[in-house]
């Protein structure tokens, strides 16, 4: 059974939850969850006991989990919300590298026999806000825009990192429709003309994803000072791509050093405490 697109529920905002429940010959079971606010992803996974083994097998159990984990690992790996175009498997061929890649970087935290001793457990983590810059799938060199003219920004050293409200719904450029951001990894963030200012597949950040209430309990990510602003519009045939105000985009491009700080991670986007579902359809095109 393919994975069911993330699920927002509260005390879990913006955390994606899946669950494998396929069975292979040896009854694995994956569970998975990513937050996306801090880009940690976690695979949880378990295997029976079979009637010859006894619970001092655990070490010999946790090899033969271990063994068949990664390919389990692709098939749920290949669902995660890649870009405007879809999910990572959407990318065709060229990209199964980096489902690879991303597998072989998950790194057990821990493994223990459960209460009843009937299966071994084991917990793998990897933090996709460190790996997936350091992937650099983007090709061709950055493209360098010049400030705007006639444009006095705030002195360089005022902003600390960049804030962006998301309301519910926003117009999607180049059509007449309303959707919801959809969250994505490599997501990117976009001025008012398209120029592409951040862009997780040329080395910058991935997007921080959270709610108001989050933030203002922890907002260390964007410092004391951040540049607040608005999403105005979304791109991509799965819409997850953040069009900056003209106002803003100005902001950022005659400002360096502030565009440096976003490109670098110090940047949120921050929805609305309420969330559901619908806000997540990584099959949908406009």
């Amino acid at each position: 059974m393919i994975p069911s697109p993330m699920h927002f529920g509260k005390g879990l905002l913006l955390t994606m939850l899946w669950m494998v429940s396929t069975l292979s010959a040896q009854d694995l079971s994956i569970e998975t969850d990513l937050n996306w606010k801090t880009g940690e992803f976690q695979l949880q996974a378990s295997l029976p006991l079979p009637n010859t083994m006894s619970p001092s097998d655990h070490p010999r159990l946790l090899n033969q989990l271990e063994n068949e984990l990664t390919t389990r690992a692709l098939t749920t790996l290949e669902t995660l919300p890649w870009n405007r175009y879809g999910t990572l498997k959407q990318q065709g061929t060229p990209y199964f590298p980096v489902m690879e890649s991303l597998a072989l970087s998950l790194k057990r935290q821990w493994s223990r026999l459960s209460s009843d001793q009937t299966q071994v457990e084991a917990q793998y983590t990897m933090n996709l806000q460190e790996i997936v810059p350091s992937l650099a799938l983007g090709t061709g060199q950055r493209e360098v825009w010049e400030s705007p003219m006639g444009w006095t920004a705030q002195p360089e050293t005022s902003w600390t990192g960049l804030v962006i409200y998301v309301p519910q719904s926003l117009p999607v450029r180049g059509t007449s429709q309303l959707r919801p951001l959809q969250p994505a990894i490599n997501a990117r963030l976009l001025g008012d003309q398209l120029e592409v200012l951040v862009s997780p597949e040329q080395g910058d950040s991935i997007p921080s994803y959270t709610t108001l209430s989050d933030y203002l309990e922890d907002s260390t990510r964007t410092g004391r000072f951040p540049l607040r602003t608005m999403a105005r519009e979304i791109y991509g045939s799965v819409p997850c791509d953040i069009i900056l105000s003209e106002e803003a985009t100005k902001t950022l491009l005659k400002s360096p050093n502030l565009l440096n700080l976003v490109q670098s991670g110090r940047w949120v986007l921050i929805f609305e405490d309420s969330l559901d579902d619908s806000r997540v359809d990584v099959n949908s095109s406009p």
